[in-house]
C-alpha cells in the first residue's frame, strides 16, 4: 500500500510539471510571502516559507527538508493549484486556506498536515510515509483522504467527499475532537466502527470541553422552552442546551501602537462564552455582538427578532464577554485601567475587547458546535448592532475567513473618532440654559416634521431621509419660532454639527439627525442625550455625579453620551480614572471645543486618540475587500434618528465602498445598507423598526437572493404615543428611498415599493449640508487619511 500511495504522489507530481522543474515565472520562496503570485511557489531544500494573505495562480512546490506554513488564521490564502512535499521538513495549512487542488505530504520528518476551521482543499489529500505524522483537523476535502505509513495522524471534523483510507500506520489514527463526514467508504485504520464516522445517538448536554482546545466548561443544562414576542410577530423558542465556558486568548497582539508590547507582555486573557445549542440544528451558527463595553455574557446587542427567532429556526448561537467582566457597582472601566495610583492597564482585556476574543471564541465554539452535533458547519453568521455592530465589521475586516455574512446594525464603526462625537452629544447640552425638557423637543418634533415630513413625497409621520430636511436650530430660537432660546438653539446647533480637527477643519465625524428627538431617546424615556433632569452641578467634572458611586447609592449619572464618552477617555486614552473630561469643569484636560460655531480637536489629541483606540477601529472599507472577494454578504441597517450613534457614519461609509467598487450596483452585489427611518440606536422609536435581517442573510448566502427590501413592523403599544400603531413598510436598500403608490392605505407596506432607479437618499438639504452628510465629505474622510490629514 506504501508504494502505491507514494506512487501517484509522484503521478501526480509529473502531470503537474514536477518539484524540479522551476519555470523563469516561479517564485522561491525563503521567508514570508504575500498578494498575488502569478506562477508557482517553490520552497527550496532546506527552506522556510510562510505564505500568508496570498493568492497563488499556480501550485506550491515544498523541496528536500523544507518547512511550509500556510497562515491563514486572519487572512486567507488561495493556492490554484495542487500542494506537493516529498523528503520536506513539514507543511502545515493552518484556518482559512483554499487549495483548488490535491495536497500530497511523503516522507516529511516533522508533523504536517492541515487544521482549520476553513481548510477547503478541492482535490484529494494524502499523508505517506510520515515519520513526523499527520494532522487533517477542522477541514473540508472534496477528494479521497488517504493517511498511510506515518508515526502518527489524527483526522477529526473533516467533511470528505470521497473516502477516508487509513493504513499501514505505525500507531492507529485518533480523532480527538470529533468524528469525520464521509460521503464515501472508511477503511481500514480509520473504518467507521472505530468511530471514525458520527455516532447515531442524540448529543447530551454535559459539562464536557469535548476536546476544544483553550476551551473550559463551567457549566451545561437544559433550558426551558419559551415564546418570545416583537411587533413583527411571536416566536416559540425551543429547550435547548446552554453551555457556559471559557476560551484561553492569547496572541493576536498588535504590531505597532501601545498595546504591542503590554499585550504582549501582559500574558493571556481569558473569554468566557454561552452557547445555546438547538435539539434540531440546522447545520448554521450565528455570533451575537454586545453592547457598549461588553462584559456580561448575559446581555446581547443584536436585532431583536433575529435572536428571538435564531434557536426555532435551529441556529447553534453563541456570544461572548470579550474577556472581561464589568463591575455592575460603578459605570468606570476598572476592568481595563484600575482607579489605584499608579494605574494598572489591563493591555490583554483591551485587546480581547477591541478584538481577539471574538474572534478566538469564534474558532473555538465552531469546533465545539462540529463536535457536540458531529456534523459540520454548512454557514456561518455574525449578527450584531452597536458595539455588536463593530464586532461584526472588525470580524470582516480583520478575520474574513471566520463567517460568511455579516449583519452590522448602527456600528460603532469609529472608536478613535467616535468617541468625539458621544461625548459632544452629552456636552452640548451640559453648560447653564441649554437643557431641552420634554415638552420643548416635542415642540422642536413638530416644527421639523412641518418642514420635512413631505419631503418624501407622502406626509406619514415618518422622515426617510433627515439629510434632505432644510431646516436648522436657528430658525427655532427667538429669530425664528421662538420655540428654543439662544442657548437651546446654540447647543442643538452643536448636536447636529460634525467633528472637525482644529488645524485643517477636516471632517473627522458627521453630525447628529435632528428629527425624533421626543420619541427615539433623546431624553426621558431615553437616557441617550439628556435625562429626565438638566445636570445639577454644570461646571464640575461629573456634572451628573460621581461615577464611581454605586447605581443604587448615586442614581442616574448622566446620559448615555456623556457616560459612554468620558469613561472611554478615562481608560482607553488618558489612562487616568481621576482624568477630568468636562471643559466646563474645574480642571478642563479634555482639549475639545464644543460650539454652535464648531465642534474641534486638536491634532494632537486627534493622534493620541488613534494611537490609543485604532486598533480597535473597522472604518476604512479598503480592509473589507477581502470578505468581499471571497463571495461574503453583509446586510447594514441603521435607525434614521439614532440618537448615540450618528446615522450618517453609515451612509458615509457605505459612499466610500461605493466610490472603492465602483458605485452602487456592484457594491448592492455583496453589501446592502438599510435606513429605518425614525428608529433609535438599535431598536426604539414609533417607526417601523423591528424585521428580519437573518432570514434575508441568510437567502442570500445559500440561495443568491438579495434582499430588495425588507418589511419593518411597528410596535403596537409603547410607552410615547404612537402615531400609527403596527404600521408596515419596506426598508429600501441604499440610496433608494421607499415609494408610496399614491393610493391605498399608506401605513401598510403592501402600498408601498422599492424602485432600484431611486436615489432620493442621496440628497442633501440645508440640514444635512450642516451635519457633514454630502458625499463630497464623505469622500473627502475617505481620501484624506481616514480623517487623519496624513498624521
Amino acid at each position: 500500500m506504501r508504494t502505491s500511495a507514494l506512487a501517484l504522489v509522484f503521478t501526480i507530481s509529473a502531470l503537474v510539471g514536477g518539484a524540479s522543474a522551476v519555470r523563469a515565472a516561479d517564485a522561491n520562496c525563503t521567508g514570508s510571502l504575500s498578494g498575488n503570485i502569478t506562477g508557482n511557489v517553490v520552497v527550496p531544500s532546506g527552506g522556510s516559507c510562510t505564505l500568508s494573505n496570498a493568492t497563488v495562480n499556480g501550485n506550491v512546490q515544498v523541496l528536500q527538508n523544507a518547512t511550509l506554513t500556510v497562515d491563514a488564521t486572519a487572512q486567507p490564502t488561495t493556492i490554484a493549484g495542487n500542494v506537493e512535499a516529498v523528503g520536506c521538513t513539514s507543511v502545515v495549512l493552518e484556518g482559512g486556506v483554499t487549495v483548488n487542488g490535491a495536497v500530497q505530504i511523503a516522507q516529511c520528518s516533522q508533523q504536517s498536515g492541515f487544521i482549520g476551521p476553513g481548510v477547503k482543499i478541492g482535490g484529494a489529500f494524502q499523508c505517506v510515509n510520515d515519520p513526523g505524522g499527520c494532522e487533517a483537523d477542522l477541514g473540508t476535502v472534496q477528494g479521497s483522504v488517504q493517511i498511510q505509513g506515518s508515526s502518527s495522524a489524527d483526522i477529526s471534523l473533516v467533511s470528505v467527499g470521497g473516502s477516508l483510507q487509513c493504513g499501514g500506520n505505525t500507531a492507529a489514527p485518533t480523532h480527538n475532537f470529533g468524528p469525520d463526514f464521509v460521503t464515501g467508504t472508511l477503511q481500514g485504520q480509520c473504518a467507521a466502527r472505530l468511530g471514525f464516522a458520527p455516532p447515531t445517538t442524540a448529543p447530551s448536554c454535559v459539562a464536557s470541553t469535548l476536546n476544544v482546545p483553550n476551551v473550559s466548561v463551567i457549566s451545561a443544562g437544559m433550558v426551558q422552552a419559551s415564546t418570545a414576542s416583537v411587533a413583527a410577530g411571536t416566536f416559540n423558542v425551543p429547550e435547548h442546551c446552554q453551555v457556559i465556558g471559557t476560551v484561553a486568548t492569547s496572541g493576536e497582539c498588535p504590531t505597532t501602537g501601545p498595546w504591542a508590547t503590554g499585550c504582549e507582555t501582559g500574558g493571556p486573557g481569558s473569554a468566557e462564552f454561552r452557547l445555546e445549542l438547538p435539539p434540531v440544528w440546522n447545520h448554521h451558527f450565528v455570533f451575537e455582538g454586545c453592547g457598549g463595553n461588553c462584559g456580561s455574557v448575559t446581555s446581547t446587542s443584536v436585532n431583536t427578532l433575529d435572536a428571538d427567532e435564531a434557536l426555532g429556526l435551529g441556529y447553534a448561537v453563541v456570544n461572548t464577554d470579550t474577556g472581561h467582566e464589568q463591575d455592575p457597582a460603578t459605570i468606570l472601566l476598572t476592568w481595563a485601567v484600575s482607579d489605584s495610583t499608579p494605574p494598572v492597564v489591563n493591555a490583554p482585556a483591551i485587546v480581547d475587547f477591541y478584538y481577539r476574543a471574538v474572534h478566538q471564541v469564534t474558532v473555538a465554539t465552531k469546533q465545539y458546535v462540529e463536535a457536540f452535533y458531529s456534523a459540520p458547519i454548512d454557514e456561518a453568521y455574525f449578527d450584531g448592532c452597536s458595539t455588536g455592530g463593530r464586532q461584526s465589521m472588525v470580524e470582516g475586516t480583520h478575520y474574513p475567513v471566520d463567517y460568511d455574512g455579516l449583519i452590522v446594525g448602527d456600528p460603532a464603526i469609529s472608536l478613535s473618532r467616535g468617541g468625539l462625537s458621544t461625548l459632544k452629544q452629552g456636552l452640548a447640552f451640559v453648560p447653564a440654559g441649554t437643557y431641552l425638557p420634554l415638552s420643548t423637543t416635542q415642540a422642536v418634533d413638530a416644527a421639523v416634521y412641518a418642514s420635512c415630513d413631505a419631503v418624501d413625497g407622502v406626509v406619514d409621520g415618518l422622515i426617510q431621509n433627515p439629510a434632505a430636511c432644510n431646516i436648522l436650530p436657528s430658525a427655532l430660537g427667538p429669530s425664528g419660532s421662538g420655540i428654543l432660546t439662544t442657548a437651546q438653539a446654540n447647543a442643538l446647533q452643536a448636536y447636529i454639527l460634525p467633528e472637525t480637527d482644529a488645524t485643517f477643519g477636516q471632517p473627522l465625524f458627521p453630525g447628529m439627525a435632528i428629527t425624533d428627538l421626543s420619541t427615539a431617546n433623546f431624553i426621558a424615556p431615553g437616557t441617550n442625550d439628556e435625562i429626565a433632569t438638566a445636570p445639577p452641578s454644570p461646571t464640575a467634572a461629573e456634572p451628573w455625579g460621581v461615577p464611581s458611586c454605586p447605581y443604587a447609592t448615586c442614581g442616574g449619572l448622566g446620559p448615555s453620551a456623556w457616560s459612554l464618552g468620558e469613561v472611554a477617555i478615562k481608560a482607553y486614552v488618558e489612562e487616568n480614572e481621576f482624568f477630568d473630561v468636562n471643559p466646563n469643569g474645574p480642571t478642563p484636560n479634555w482639549p475639545e471645543t464644543v460650539s454652535a460655531a464648531g465642534n474641534t480637536i486638536p491634532d494632537a489629541t486627534l493622534a493620541l486618540l488613534v494611537a490609543q483606540r485604532g486598533q480597535g477601529d473597522a472604518d476604512d472599507p479598503h480592509q473589507l475587500m477581502t470578505f468581499l472577494r471571497k463571495g461574503g454578504k453583509v446586510i447594514w441597517y441603521h435607525g434614521g434618528s439614532d440618537t448615540l450613534i450618528s446615522p450618517y457614519r453609515s451612509t458615509w461609509y457605505y459612499e466610500q465602498l461605493a466610490a472603492s467598487l465602483g458605485g452602487y450596483g456592484p457594491t448592492q452585489n455583496s453589501v446592502r445598507l438599510f435606513m429605518v427611518p425614525g428608529m433609535d440606536h438599535c431598536s426604539g422609536g414609533v417607526s417601523p423598526n423591528s424585521f428580519d435581517t437573518l432570514q434575508a442573510l441568510d437567502n442570500w448566502v445559500t440561495k443568491g437572493v438579495a434582499p430588495d427590501g425588507i418589511v419593518a413592523t411597528a410596535p403596537a403599544t409603547a410607552t410615547v404615543p404612537l402615531p400609527h400603531p403596527g404600521r408596515t413598510m419596506p426598508l429600501c436598500k441604499f440610496p433608494e428611498e421607499a415609494s408610496y403608490s399614491g393610493s391605498g392605505d399608506r401605513y401598510s407596506a403592501a402600498n408601498w415599493s422599492c424602485n432600484p432607479s431611486d436615489t432620493r437618499m442621496l440628497e442633501v438639504g440645508t440640514t444635512g449640508k450642516a451635519s457633514g452628510v454630502d458625499t463630497d465629505t464623505a469622500l473627502e474622510y475617505l481620501t484624506e487619511s481616514l480623517g487623519l490629514n496624513g498624521l
